[in-house]
């Protein structure tokens, strides 16, 4: 009898029948991800692949604890991905990201390696397919999970720690990352700079092209 391939749950915009959010779900899944999980002995499967109606919710969580590995396309930001996302993280179960290429990560899961694909280019649909089973394969060899909600209960243990050396810890993850959201408050804020200026000059008219539309116009 062939071995059943191990289950693989993928959350990911659906959108309704027939709409854009719904063929490009297909084609993410048929071109990069089922690609990646079958080459692992996965079978990738998303809540309607399974038929399970969106209403039952707790179906659906069952899936996202449970599943060995699990997939998360935060293509466009979606609310649902996100919050099973974030009940994977702490259920403390390997989760890999995607994204579509171009796309800003969210803030929270910034931190975590995300792979970005873009479904036009089979150049970055292979390396994103390469990228995926190594993430796969990384997760099968070294069950050490690390995500936003196990580093922050880490931390929150060692700074209730009696002991000094756990306590130092502590206090260099507090300063590590006090630094890490100076850089990235500065680097946005340089966006934003960058942004205005962009508009001004956009919107930024001479005073001889004005004259020529004043002129045009009488």
């Amino acid at each position: 009898m062939e071995q059943e391939n191990k289950k693989c749950f993928v959350i990911c915009p659906l959108g309704k029948d027939n709409s854009e959010i719904r063929e490009e779900s297909e084609l993410v899944m048929e071109l990069v991800i089922k690609p990646a999980a079958e080459a692992c002995g996965y079978d990738a499967r998303r809540a309607i692949d399974l038929n399970i109606p969106a209403t039952l919710t707790n179906m659906i969580i069952s899936e996202v604890i449970n599943a060995p590995i699990l997939i998360a396309d935060l293509t466009s930001g979606n609310p649902n991905v996100l919050y099973e996302l974030a009940i994977r993280h702490a259920a403390k179960k390997p989760a890999i990201q995607i994204i579509r290429d171009g796309e800003q990560i969210p803030f929270d899961v910034k931190d975590q390696n995300t792979i970005e694909y873009a479904i036009k280019s089979k150049r970055k649909r292979n390396e994103a397919i390469i990228k995926i089973i190594k993430q796969i394969k990384s997760s099968e060899a070294d069950p050490t999970i690390n995500n936003p909600i196990t580093i922050a209960t880490t931390f929150e243990a060692l700074a209730k720690s009696s002991d000094p050396v756990e306590k130092g810890y502590a206090e260099i993850m507090n300063r590590l990352e006090e630094i890490k959201n100076i850089m990235l408050s500065t680097g946005e804020q340089e966006e934003l700079n960058a942004a205005a200026i962009d508009n001004s000059s956009a919107g930024f008219i001479a005073p001889s092209q004005k004259r020529a539309s004043t002129n045009k116009a009488d």
